[in-house]
This record gives structure tokens, C-alpha cells and sequence, in this order.
């Protein structure tokens, strides 16, 4: 049987018909690309949120930008309860680019450092501290026992209740030398109300001219200074050479000229304890509980009850 079909010619076959060239995305792709910035924005926005602007690099944190800085929150600021906010090292991610590892995850954030009392059961229990000579021999002389073992927060600023606690308690054995002042903001608890007027009647303390005591109220360097000077009866020298004493402080020009005589008797006693420099009064500044225990200790010593120690702090006019 023969086969009638002509024989197949593959220049003769007809060629596959190009595909249409497109000019437009369709929609498929216009949602694609839309997921694609959605998901590389989010990633953006989570890395500028991120431990403000840092993320955890080999065992540190790396600033991703160079004007971010530690974050009050941050733990690298939790060491220091003063009020100065550590700086980020000035690195970049590019200085770290050879060595990032495949993970890179942010620290948690903690909660806020809460400074407890330092528990102290003796005068060699005391922690280190430059105010440790003071608060040692007033323990171990049987003075503010409570406030050094129960509430050793040396750096914590106290208020006039608790200064007038402090003098009521170190000066019980004097005698009154003014009467008690009705004070009508003195706390509830009588006490406290006692150990006020107990400091007011020795002559350390005062009121203010509308009649208020104001308990609550934080306590200044120099008013400490002020009250212990004229309880303790410190003679002030004369008016000019007042004046050239307190220029040994740096600071002198902050004082108020009826504060002037005080300081310059305080001075010359030996009363005035400075740290970290004692060229400086800082006299507006609230004093510290340990600030606090070293004037105390210094008015001991002015009136024959202590022994002086040794400390570079104390001030001596020359």
C-alpha cells in the first residue's frame, strides 16, 4: 500500500508564535511587590525601635546611629544612679560588618534599679565609702546606731525632719537654750514631732518667717552648716576676716552675706568636710545622709565628745 502524503519539509513547518510583549504589571505582581516593601519597611521600623537604635553585636551594644544615646531604661545605665546618662560608644555597623554574627537580637529591657538600705551590723561591717571613717567611730561610740545599721543609704539626700532627728538624737545630753516653736506643719506622728522640737529648744534649728518648719523639705549643705555653727555657739572672727576664710572654696561667691560669718567659723573649727573636693562649699546642694554623718562627726569633735580621724575631706583654713 502505497502512502499518497507528500513527504515532511521542516523549512515548510510553520513557526512557534512569539509571546506578546507586555507593557504593564498585571495584578498579581502589583500585590507581590506591595508585600515585598510592606515586609522591608516593617523590618526598618523594628530596627529603629529596637533598644533605641541599638542592637546586641558580639557581646556589646552597637549604636546604628551615631547620635543615639543610652536610654534611661537602658542597662548599661543602670549602674549608676546618678543622674548623668552614659553615652553610646560612637561605632557603626559598617566597623563591624566583617564580624556580625548570623543572630542578632536585642538585650531585654529590666525594670529600674531600686538602692535598698546596705545592711550593717557593725563598725567593720560599714561598706566602703569615703564617709566610712566618720560613720564608723560614731557607731562604734554608740551614736545614731539606727540610722548607720538600719538605713545606710549614703548617698540618698535627706530632708530637715530627719537632720533635726540626727542632732535631737547626737545632742540630747545639752541643755535647752530657747523654748519649742508651735510649728502647724510638723508630721502626725509625735515622735518625729518630739525630735523637731527637740533640735529647735538645743538651738540648732529654726523655723521659717511665715512659721512653718517645712519637715519634708530637702536640707542644704549650707543649711547644715548654719545650724550646727550656731548651735554649737561657734564664734565668728571679724567680719573682714571672714570674708578671706571662705575664699579657700571655689564656690565662696554663692554664699549669702549673712551666711558669710558661719561658714568662716565653721571653717576655722574644722567642721566643713568636702568630698569628693573640698575646695568646694557646694553650698545650695542637698546634703547626702552621708554628707550628713560627717558634719555630725565634726560637731562631736568641735565639742569635745569625739575623737578627730583621719580624712583628706576635712577642711582646714590656713
Amino acid at each position: 500500500m502505497t502512502d499518497s502524503r507528500p513527504p515532511f519539509n521542516e523549512s515548510e513547518s510553520p513557526s512557534p508564535t512569539p509571546p506578546p510583549s507586555r507593557d504593564r504589571l498585571d495584578g498579581e505582581e502589583w500585590i507581590a511587590i506591595g508585600i515585598t516593601f510592606i515586609t522591608l519597611g516593617s523590618i526598618f521600623l523594628w530596627i529603629l525601635n529596637s533598644q533605641d537604635n541599638q542592637v546586641f553585636v558580639r557581646n556589646r551594644w552597637i549604636n546604628l546611629f551615631p547620635s543615639a544615646t543610652v536610654s534611661p531604661q537602658s542597662p548599661l545605665n543602670q549602674a549608676d544612679s546618678s543622674p548623668e546618662a552614659a553615652l553610646i560608644p560612637q561605632e557603626t555597623l559598617s566597623a563591624e560588618k566583617d564580624n556580625i554574627p548570623e543572630a542578632i537580637s536585642p538585650l531585654p529591657r529590666s525594670s529600674p534599679v531600686v538602692v535598698a538600705p546596705v545592711p550593717v551590723t557593725s563598725s567593720q561591717s560599714i561598706p566602703e565609702h569615703w564617709s566610712q571613717p566618720f560613720a564608723q567611730q560614731l557607731l562604734e561610740k554608740g551614736y545614731l546606731e539606727a540610722e548607720i545599721t538600719r538605713n545606710w543609704q549614703p548617698n540618698r539626700e535627706i530632708t530637715r525632719a530627719e537632720l533635726a532627728s540626727q542632732i535631737a538624737e547626737v545632742f540630747d545630753a545639752r541643755e535647752a537654750t530657747q523654748a519649742a516653736k508651735n510649728f502647724p506643719d510638723l508630721p502626725s506622728e509625735e515622735s518625729s514631732q518630739q525630735k523637731i522640737n527637740r533640735a529647735v529648744e538645743l538651738g540648732f534649728m529654726e523655723g521659717y518667717a511665715e512659721g512653718t518648719f517645712r519637715p519634708e523639705q530637702k536640707i542644704t549643705r549650707l543649711e547644715v552648716l548654719v545650724a550646727l555653727a550656731t548651735g554649737l555657739k561657734l564664734t565668728p572672727p571679724n567680719p573682714d576676716k571672714a570674708t578671706e576664710i571662705v575664699k579657700i572654696y571655689q564656690d565662696y561667691q554663692a554664699l549669702p552675706p549673712w551666711a558669710v560669718a558661719k561658714i568662716a567659723a565653721a571653717t576655722q573649727s574644722h567642721l566643713v568636710v568636702g568630698y569628693p573636693d573640698k575646695t568646694r562649699l557646694n553650698p545650695l546642694k542637698p546634703v547626702t545622709q552621708a554628707e550628713a554623718i560627717a558634719l555630725l562627726h565634726q560637731a562631736l569633735v568641735v565639742s569635745g565628745q569625739l575623737p578627730e580621724v583621719d580624712s583628706p575631706y576635712i577642711v582646714h583654713a590656713e
